[in-house]
């Protein structure tokens, strides 16, 4: 689309008649006359609304019909873009394909929208005890708790979380902070060590073989009177 930018008849400027028509008016003189027009594209505008969780880019803020303009989006961490949406004055909405579109005769706005990723809490299989973290899906920034419970004769040894690139995050009280990315839940579990004491006894004495045993471990007791 273009509009007239002006008429001119032997290098004499014309005004139009209406500013809202495309009918322009002269006065015909005494003589043959050469009409001249000259015509320019409008600049329509591309407008970014603003978004939350993110941005978006246009290689052009204004464009003639027919342009391409590439968009690009950047998402704030944790979030990932939906949808990307073009949509001129008159309520047309415009395909975008890989982030670009076609500029049409009109005025665009660019709208786009984010949502949080849920990402994956995924606890490791163990023995000796049980693992369960409050929540499987976790969104950036979110808190989970891990129930950590050792077997009898047991005690937890590690609890180690773990981001896609190996990355380890940091526990407070056995919660962590979730980051954006999936995670995956390591914990180890130990036998318990036990002391084993003699009370002191009168007129004899007891001794034990060993002293520190885990569950399940013999103990043998020498009794001298």
């Amino acid at each position: 689309r273009v509009r007239m930018g002006e008429f001119s008849m032997r290098g004499l400027l014309m005004e139009p008649h209406d500013e809202n028509s495309n009918d322009w008016t002269f006065t015909m003189p005494a003589s043959d006359v050469t009409v001249t027009a000259e015509f320019e594209a409008i600049d329509y505008t591309v407008t970014i609304t603003e978004a939350e969780h993110g941005s978006v880019t246009a290689s052009k803020t204004t464009a003639n019909y027919g342009e391409e303009i590439t968009l690009t989006a950047n998402s704030d961490p944790g979030y990932e873009l939906v949808t990307l949406t073009v949509t001129t004055q008159a309520g047309e909405e415009i395909p975008v394909t890989d982030g670009s579109f076609t500029m049409p005769n009109d005025d665009v706005t660019v709208t786009a929208v984010f949502s949080a990723v849920d990402y994956t809490v995924t606890v490791n299989p163990v023995t000796n005890g049980t693992v369960t973290a409050d929540k499987t899906t976790a969104n950036y920034g979110d808190t989970v708790t891990l129930t950590v419970t050792p077997d009898t004769g047991y005690v937890v040894e590690s609890i180690t979380v773990l981001d896609e690139d190996g990355s380890e995050i940091t526990l407070s009280e056995n919660s962590f902070t979730m980051p954006a990315a999936n995670v995956v839940v390591l914990v180890c579990f130990r036998l318990a060590p036990y002391t084993v004491t003699v009370a002191p006894a009168e007129h004899g004495s007891v001794t034990a073989m060993p002293v520190a045993a885990n569950v399940g471990d013999a103990i043998t007791l020498t009794v001298t009177p």
